[in-house]
């Protein structure tokens, strides 16, 4: 007997499209091979020039675009987010009459998502990286509409328990008490996207906004990232206000993604995080004040006894 079972996830996948043209004369190109490197997906253009990348994963991507008689093109830095498509444009190739060099061209990161078709907010690893925060809410929380009430996340004004949160397409919302559970390193986050309003119907059960998580995918090369924090310093305590006191904080992440060995085709990424830190760290590591200081008598102002105006 054999018993199947299948997981409803939501979105997790973005779209790239653009259309390619001849420079010189203008007219489409039919059937130009545009390649995302380092994956097994792509597409060709149709009879109007028109090409379409479907279910791709977030991330930035190495777009190629190769077609006889004509110079290769190399477009860089293209994002896929999730949910949403991405429009490259017009992508202009030149005739080429000897053979020559690829051409490689950067794109530019908007600075607004102008393929949204609703009210939505991404936040990609590179700006996770430079933000002095940790953690899914916090990095939810500096987002207009949104409240943060103590770790609990309301967004346009609804309950906590009405923000849907995924990830990696699958729900990672307790069913009994509506929170939120689990939590993810810093290092192994591709983006966190938030939308406030206007989402499609995968996202039913969804009242007042969703936060949406994709984890990092393993790229073409080995990759190790590492992180390690901690407040060193003394665990005892004195009276030294400029001596340099521990709290008990420390994290350590550690990240593995890449090819598996013999069969490049298939990717893999795994991250672990540990955090040790003091429940009560005012009890121990702390500055002291020598109380005795206060009044050479007795340690306590007027010798102890009560100001009187004069």
């Amino acid at each position: 007997m054999a018993i199947f079972s299948m997981v409803l996830t939501a979105g997790q996948t973005g779209k790239i499209t653009g259309k390619v043209l001849d420079k010189e004369t203008g007219n489409p190109l039919p059937g130009v091979n545009v390649i995302l490197e380092g994956t097994s997906m792509g597409a060709a253009t149709d009879a109007n020039g028109e090409f379409y990348v479907m279910e791709v994963p977030p991330g930035l991507y190495n777009v190629q675009f190769s077609f006889i008689g004509y110079t290769s093109l190399n477009i860089s830095n293209v994002r896929s987010t999730v949910d949403l498509t991405t429009n490259m444009g017009t992508v202009n190739m030149e005739p080429e009459v000897i053979e020559g060099e690829a051409v490689s061209v950067t794109a530019e990161k908007p600075l607004i998502e102008v393929n949204a078709t609703n009210e939505v907010r991404v936040v990609r690893s590179e700006d996770i990286k430079n933000l002095p925060l940790r953690g899914v809410t916090n990095v939810v929380a500096l987002q207009t509409s949104v409240v943060d009430d103590e770790g609990s996340l309301h967004i346009r004004g609804g309950r906590s328990e009405e923000v849907a949160y995924y990830t990696d397409g699958v729900s990672t919302v307790d069913p009994y008490s509506l929170t939120k559970r689990g939590s993810i390193p810093n290092i192994s986050i591709e983006e966190v996207s938030v939308q406030a309003g206007g989402f499609g119907a995968e996202y039913g059960s969804a009242g007042s906004g969703i936060v949406n998580t994709t984890t990092k995918t393993g790229g073409n090369k080995l990759s190790v990232t590492s992180e390690l924090i901690t407040d060193i310093g003394s665990t005892d305590p004195s009276e030294d206000r400029n001596k340099l006191y521990s709290y008990g904080y420390k994290l350590a992440s550690f990240g593995l993604g890449g090819p598996v060995p013999v069969m490049d085709f298939i990717k893999f990424y795994g991250a672990v995080e540990t955090i040790n830190e003091d429940d009560s760290p005012a009890g121990g590591s702390f500055p002291l004040i020598d109380k005795s200081k206060l009044n050479p008598a007795n340690g306590l102002p007027n010798n102890g006894e009560a100001f009187v105006d004069a």
